[in-house]
């Protein structure tokens, strides 16, 4: 449980509390990537999960180290719509991962371009530049998708408008892959929503993207 959890169980009466059920990911089910951290960089490294009857449901998440609460945080969490998604993650010799700038302008597309183009996916339908960075992907259209109804779905009264936002996770994470490499990120957004006749609403949604 998390720590929220805990937090929230105490605040509740006791006539509400329910006993407490360890839960576990299948470690057989689980890979683990570990990249070698030099002296004085953020400890973190990634595990893929498997689930379902036939493992058809595949998860990659990111876990790195808070130095400061001394503790471990789950950073980012990615639903893959299908286990062949996930590249071949390069290991050395000992077992290793290798971890790459995730902002390094010498792949393909740093971090900074996948964000933007993320919230122009939201933002525009991916107009300017989501459509120009990602080749079509049941993730990618779902953030259309989310873009074409939401924002006409008031029509002429008014307009959603969806904007980037700060995360609570602002660090991205790479590995080295056999073809360039794997770049895990979250990411934040708003929306603000007229709301007639009383006037407009602003939400802040969070999702984790995948790059």
């Amino acid at each position: 449980m998390s720590s929220a959890d805990f937090k929230e169980e105490a605040a509740l009466p006791r006539s509400d509390h329910e006993p407490y059920r360890p839960w576990s990911y299948d470690l057989d089910a689980t890979d683990v990537y570990i990249p070698r951290i030099k002296p004085g960089q953020q400890r973190w490294f990634a595990a893929v999960t498997r689930s379902g009857g036939k493992k058809q449901y595949a998860r990659v998440l990111v876990l790195a180290e808070n130095t400061k609460a001394k503790r471990w945080e789950m950073v980012a969490a990615v639903d893959l719509d299908d286990p062949e998604q996930l590249p071949d993650i390069t290991l050395d010799e000992e077992g290793y991962a290798t971890a790459v700038d995730a902002s390094s302008t010498t792949l393909a597309a740093p971090v900074g371009v996948l964000r933007t183009a993320i919230a122009d996916n939201f933002a525009t339908g991916g107009e300017k530049t989501g459509r120009k960075v990602f080749t079509p992907t049941e993730a990618s259209r779902r953030q259309i998708k989310v873009h074409d109804q939401t924002t006409r779905k008031f029509g002429t009264r008014g307009t959603t408008r969806f904007a980037s936002a700060d995360t609570q996770f602002p660090d991205a994470y790479a590995l080295k892959t056999a073809s360039g490499a794997l770049v895990i990120f979250s990411h934040t957004h708003t929306s603000t929503t007229p709301s007639p006749p009383r006037g407009y609403r602003s939400c802040r949604t969070s999702s984790t993207a995948r790059g």
